[in-house]
């Protein structure tokens, strides 16, 4: 992962959460420096637990159809309000909200920036081989492939 999209995953979790906490009486944090402890233990738990609860909980999330994974995400806001003394979140509910919060914000945000755009790669086409029977070789060469 790279350095711009590691902070930029940061900044968006910690708008996610001061949305969350302007919104929802029940999620709340002492001052910055909790704020930030909590948007970097969020992410260390999303980057190595999540993996190994979502493998443990795919019969879950398929039967859900996907939306164990927002079950999953409020246990690990409820596990870093637990751990983390100066954030706050009063009950699951509250962190169901606060993950989905999170999530709708990335979200929305990745998709104002762009992250979602399709690339479109375009080059010529290797030249065919030089051969007598096919007569449209000089067409070919003018032609254009678009990898998507």
């Amino acid at each position: 992962m790279h350095y711009r999209a590691l902070i930029q995953s940061w900044l968006l979790t910690a708008l996610g959460i001061l949305l969350a906490s302007f919104i929802f009486p029940g999620i709340a944090y002492r001052d910055a420096s909790a704020l930030i402890f909590a948007v970097l233990l969020l992410s260390l738990c999303s980057t190595f637990i999540k993996p190994f609860l979502m493998l443990m909980a795919m019969p879950l999330i398929i039967l859900s159809l996907g939306l164990g994974i927002w079950f999953i995400n409020a246990f690990l806001f409820l596990g870093v309000a637990a751990f983390l003394e100066g954030f706050y979140v009063d009950g699951f509910r509250n962190a169901m909200a606060g993950s989905f919060t999170v999530s709708i914000t990335e979200l929305l945000a990745k998709y104002w920036f762009g992250a979602f755009g399709i690339k479109v790669r375009v080059h010529p086409t290797a030249k065919p081989p030089q051969n007598r029977d096919v007569k449209a070789s000089k067409d070919l060469d003018k032609d254009e492939v678009i990898d998507v």
